[in-house]
């Protein structure tokens, strides 16, 4: 992560630039919310201040939930061992996972099939 912000300062930088990084503490979906109301803000005239004010906000209010399919690339990368990843696929559990305050992913529920796991998604939103 450190390297790509420095990446990231260094790719824009140019006289007079501001730039501030913002850790968004989600990913896929839960990033593209937050940038495309960043967006909105810019093509509004909103100043700088109140941006990174509201984009900060908008980290603490943001959750993402996601309920994965397959274990396969849980065991791959070792975040489930074999063993668990065989008997989660022989009773279709799916886990669901959302990312803790640091920003960290981490399992909140598990269900059995892929109906009763999106039942669960639904109930963790409202």
């Amino acid at each position: 992560m450190a390297n790509n912000i420095k990446s990231s300062k260094e790719d824009f930088l140019c006289e007079n630039a501001v730039i501030e990084i913002i850790d968004t503490k989600s990913a896929s979906i839960g990033v593209q919310i937050q940038a495309l109301e960043i967006l909105k803000m810019i093509q509004k005239g909103e100043i700088f201040e109140n941006i990174l004010k509201k984009a900060k906000e908008n980290v603490e209010k943001t959750r993402l939930y996601a309920t994965i399919d397959t274990l396969k690339n849980l065991i791959k990368g070792g975040r489930v061992s074999k063993t668990e990843g065989l008997l989660g696929t022989l009773v279709d559990i799916k886990p669901m996972i959302t990312f803790n305050a640091e920003g960290k992913i981490i399992s909140c529920a598990k269900s059995r099939g892929m109906k009763m796991a999106l039942r669960k998604m639904a109930d963790h939103i409202k």
